[in-house]
């Protein structure tokens, strides 16, 4: 069923998201005890604020360009090319996302009460800049960085219990969590010097336009995610303060880090399902057929076990005095399900079928739908709306996301999936 290489991917992309979430998941527990729920909930109210930052530095990159290099990734000169236009592209919008939060934080309170931890965090979006995880998974060669991530992400653990013991620690926090990406970003681009996966091209407006051309469907769609997930946290703090966000985010944490996990497989399938579209779609399609047995299947099994476990969890990382975080847990733990259905239908069929426009129409209307549901939700019942809100979102994505790649006919390659 499964190739080597993509079983490769699969564990690469696996030690990955376990330096991205599984290791921060140890220091979780004590942060949110040393810091205090408002504290936590400021040092997450940042952290959501500079995601839109990373937003844009992303723009539509780990998508597009990842497909880019995969059709091209034995031309060094394309390969090349792609690479310094990419990364040209990233350190501009990260000079002036940069500049920008600073004029923010002067208009605004909430943000001002919380610059210096925005100023730690900016390293995290610096990090995204440099990170080319998008040629690795372009070329499947995960492998090579995946060690890297880990050691680095577990050198912070140590480091964050050493020096972070209370509240006025907050932005020593940021700037240490933000340290390792930073780290492991710089040693993969030593990997890509030394193994001489590219030359230098010079950037040109001719192929900067081109790749922001490729990306636009893909970043708006990302941009239009980002009002029912990076929103909610923002929202929220703005509306309810940081103890509702602390409680919020402990538990959206917990389920990212489940997110993360069993979407391994859709990010290690996403390179050869484009790869094998170019030349035969039945086989494309066959490929994805697999892929949805073992998406779906993984998501049930982490569905049940967060929804069943929520209490332990809840009480054994934060403590009892985080019960509100436990009911959040369970209204979130349906997401695997949901999301599994609507990565599957977007991410393996739409885009790889050159359906990028319809892809983001979804996303768009689904993410308007959102603000009429998050703004009064949040008012009205704080993060026990914002879970609610996240999850309806999360299904009109999905059921819109099934209604189109059917009336496209993309399946339809004499199958069905």
């Amino acid at each position: 069923m499964l190739d080597k290489t993509i079983i490769k991917n699969i564990s690469s992309l696996f030690s990955i998201r376990v330096a991205g979430y599984i290791i921060p998941l140890i220091t979780l527990p004590y942060l949110v005890r040393v810091l205090g729920v408002e504290g936590y909930g400021s040092l997450g109210f940042a952290l959501a604020v500079t995601q839109y930052s990373v937003l844009f530095i992303n723009y539509g990159f780990d998508l597009s360009a990842t497909s880019a290099i995969a059709k091209v990734r034995d031309d060094k000169k394309k390969v090349s090319a792609i690479f310094w236009n990419i990364l040209s592209i990233r350190l501009i919008i990260w000079f002036l996302s940069y500049a920008l939060l600073l004029i923010v934080s002067l208009a605004s309170d909430a943000i001002f009460d919380i610059q210096t931890i925005l100023m730690a965090y900016m390293l995290l979006s610096l990090a995204s800049v440099l990170f080319p995880q998008w040629l690795f998974q372009g070329k499947e060669k995960l492998g090579l960085i995946s060690l890297i991530k880990i050691a680095t992400q577990t050198l912070s653990v140590p480091l964050l219990f050493i020096f972070v013991e209370n509240e006025s620690d907050l932005s020593l926090a940021a700037l240490i969590s933000a340290l390792a990406p930073l780290a492991s970003a710089l040693c993969s681009l030593w990997i890509v010097y030394k193994r001489k996966w590219i030359i230098y091209k010079a950037p040109s407006l001719i192929n900067i336009k081109k790749q922001l051309i490729d990306g636009w469907y893909i970043f708006i769609s990302t941009a239009a995610i980002s009002l029912y997930t990076t929103n909610v946290t923002v929202i929220l703090g703005l509306i309810s303060g940081p103890v509702s966000v602390g409680y919020f985010v402990a538990a959206e944490r917990l389920i990212k880090a489940v997110l993360g996990l069993y979407g391994i497989i859709s990010n290690a399938f996403y390179p050869r399902i484009n790869a094998v579209v170019e030349s035969s779609k039945k086989e494309a399609i066959e490929l994805i057929k697999k892929l949805g047995i073992v998406l779906f299947g993984s998501a049930i099994i982490c569905s049940i076990a967060v929804y069943f476990s929520s209490g332990f969890i809840v009480v054994t990382l934060f403590g009892v005095n985080y019960g509100t975080a436990e009911e959040i847990l369970k209204i979130l733990s349906l997401l695997p399900i949901v999301i599994s259905v609507s990565n599957l239908m977007g991410i393996q069929i739409l885009i790889p079928f050159g359906y990028k426009k319809e892809f983001s129409k979804v996303l768009i209307t689904s993410a308007c739908a959102s603000l009429f549901l998050l703004i009064p939700f949040v008012y009205k019942y704080a993060e026990y709306g914002a879970a609610v809100s996240v999850l309806i979102t999360e299904l009109i994505v999905t059921i819109m996301m099934i209604y189109t790649v059917f009336k496209l006919r993309i399946v339809k390659v004499k199958d069905e999936i």
